[in-house]
């Protein structure tokens, strides 16, 4: 099913402690604590940095920082990696096509 689905929180009502279902799309990972929870066979735990950066995006040859405090940062920081290609390739090809007009265009 498309969305997200959020079916709880653990302690306090942290955004960094909130509960997700995996069979539903992933919400923006929170860089205050990292720490996504999901529910696997009705266990809750924890995503891994591993997982954090395929959540985002990148590619399995990405070095993760050694600490997880800095890695479970470093992804709840970052951006979706393939979100961010799509938008440079689309400002990419508007500059050709702009470049293009006026070249065509001038007197």
């Amino acid at each position: 099913p498309a969305g997200t689905h959020r079916i709880g929180y653990f302690g306090k009502k942290m955004q960094g402690m909130r509960i997700f279902d995996i069979s539903y799309q992933m919400p923006t990972l929170c860089s205050s604590t990292g720490s996504e929870l999901i529910l696997v066979d009705g266990r809750i735990r924890r995503l891994t940095p591993r997982e954090c950066a395929r959540v985002d995006g990148f590619p399995e040859s990405f070095k993760i920082a050694e600490s997880k405090t800095a890695a479970y940062r470093q992804f709840g920081n970052s951006v979706c990696v393939p979100v961010i290609e799509k938008i440079a390739g689309a400002i990419g090809k508007a500059l050709v096509e702009t470049t293009k007009k006026k070249i065509f265009t001038s007197p």
